[in-house]
C-alpha cells in the first residue's frame, strides 16, 4: 500500500488560520493591558532586535541666555551710580563634547566639557551730586567680556526604563522618549576687555581715553545644572537630544589690577591695585545633542 502524503497546497488553509488566531489573541491582550504612553507604529520589544549598546560619545550644542550676574562691587573705591552696577551678561553660543555609559534602560550617565564664550557686561552709568570715592568719573560706559569652559558630570534619567511611557518607532528598536538631568562639576571663568569709557558707547574692546583698562582675570567656581527634554534613539545606535536646561555656574570675579588715566598732559596713565567686581554666571539654555552608541 502506498500512503500519500498531503501536498503544500494542503496546508496553506491551516496557516491561515494559525495567523488569524494568533492575530486576534494579540489584539485582545493590547487591549487587556493598555499602555499609558500610545506607541506611534506596532513592534516588538526594540530591545530584543539590536545587539544592546551601552558606551557613548556626544557632541552638543545650544545658546545660553544670562541672567542679572549680581554684580557687587566696593564703593568706597568704586564710584556709585544711580543706574546701579547690576545686568544681565547677553547670549553665549554653547559647544561641546563628552563620553557616557547606559547602565540601565532608565539611568545613564556621562562626563562633558563645554564653552561658553561671548557672554558681554555692559552698563551705561552717571555718577551721582557729592559722591565720596576719590577722583569720581564723568558718564560712562562699564565693560567686560565673559568666557567659561566647564566639565560636568550628569545622571540622566530615561522614560524608555518605565512601561508604556515611550513612543515605539519602528521594530528595529526606535523610540522616542523623555529625559530627566541633573549634573555637577566645575567652572573655568576668564574676565577679559575689562574697562570704562567715558559717555555712552557701543565700543566693546578698550582704546586710549578710556577711563580706566583692567587685565584678564580667571576663577574656577562650582557648577550645577538641571535638565528636561526628549531624545530619539535610531536603532539603538545613535541617539538625538534636545531640550531646557537650568545652568548655574557660579562666581566670577574682574581684575584686582587697572590702568587709570588718558596718557594726556595733567591726566597720566597710572596702574594702581584695586577692589575686584564678583558677579555670578546663571543662564536658561536650550540644547541638541547627538550621540553615537558604541
Amino acid at each position: 500500500m502506498v500512503i500519500k502524503t498531503p501536498g503544500l497546497k494542503a496546508y496553506i488553509p491551516i496557516l491561515f488560520v494559525m495567523i488569524a488566531a494568533y492575530a486576534e489573541q494579540k489584539a485582545f491582550a493590547d487591549q487587556s493591558n493598555p499602555c499609558c504612553c500610545p506607541k506611534l507604529a506596532p513592534s516588538a520589544n526594540p530591545d530584543s532586535t539590536v545587539r544592546e549598546r551601552k558606551a557613548f560619545f556626544k557632541i552638543m550644542s545650544g545658546a545660553s541666555f544670562s541672567q542679572k550676574a549680581d554684580i557687587s562691587v566696593d564703593l568706597t573705591f568704586w564710584d556709585p551710580a544711580l543706574q546701579g552696577y547690576n545686568n544681565d551678561l547677553g547670549t553665549a553660543p554653547i559647544i561641546g563634547a563628552g563620553f557616557g555609559y547606559q547602565f540601565l534602560s532608565f539611568l545613564s550617565a556621562d562626563v562633558s566639557v563645554a564653552y561658553r564664550w561671548n557672554y558681554e557686561y555692559k552698563k551705561f552709568q552717571t555718577t551721582p551730586p557729592n559722591p565720596t570715592t576719590p577722583q569720581p568719573l564723568p558718564s560712562k560706559t562699564r565693560h567686560f567680556d565673559l568666557d567659561s569652559t566647564s566639565v560636568i558630570f550628569t545622571a540622566r534619567f530615561h522614560g524608555k526604563g518605565i512601561d508604556g511611557c515611550f513612543y515605539t518607532a519602528d521594530s528595529e528598536g526606535s523610540y522616542i522618549a523623555p529625559v530627566l538631568g541633573a549634573g555637577i562639576g566645575f567652572t573655568y571663568h576668564r574676565v577679559s576687555n575689562f574697562f570704562s569709557k567715558f559717555a555712552p558707547t557701543s565700543i566693546t574692546k578698550p582704546e586710549p581715553g578710556a577711563g580706566s583698562i583692567g587685565s584678564s582675570t580667571s576663577k574656577t567656581s562650582f557648577t550645577y545644572q538641571l535638565e528636561a527634554g526628549a531624545e530619539y534613539k535610531y536603532k539603538g545606535t545613535w541617539g538625538v537630544t534636545v531640550g531646557y536646561r537650568w545652568f548655574d555656574a557660579g562666581k566670577f570675579k574682574t581684575p584686582n589690577h587697572i590702568i587709570g588715566g588718558t596718557g594726556l598732559p595733567g591726566n597720566p596713565l597710572a596702574g594702581s591695585m584695586v577692589p575686584p567686581w564678583t558677579g555670578k554666571l546663571r543662564a536658561h539654555e536650550v540644547f541638541a545633542e547627538l550621540a553615537y552608541y558604541f
